[in-house]
């Protein structure tokens, strides 16, 4: 992972703590290539339902959107 990438995943992981979304949630939205702020920003509902986010984590996302 390069530097830049780095800082992204952290201050995404700081984001979803914030929001009390858990970190196998970050873990799947990181393997579903949104790995930074600028890339979760633009999660929809049809993005999460596709996922493999549990449904109140799915919600929680949303909110905190």
């Amino acid at each position: 992972m390069m530097d830049t990438e780095v800082v992204a995943e952290g201050e995404l992981r700081e984001w979803v703590t914030a929001h009390k979304i858990t970190a196998k949630t970050v873990d799947l939205l990181v393997k579903d290539g949104f790995s930074s702020m600028d890339a979760v920003e633009l999660l929809d509902k049809e993005d999460l339902s596709q996922s493999n986010i549990p449904r109140g984590q799915q919600k929680l996302v949303l909110k905190a959107l």
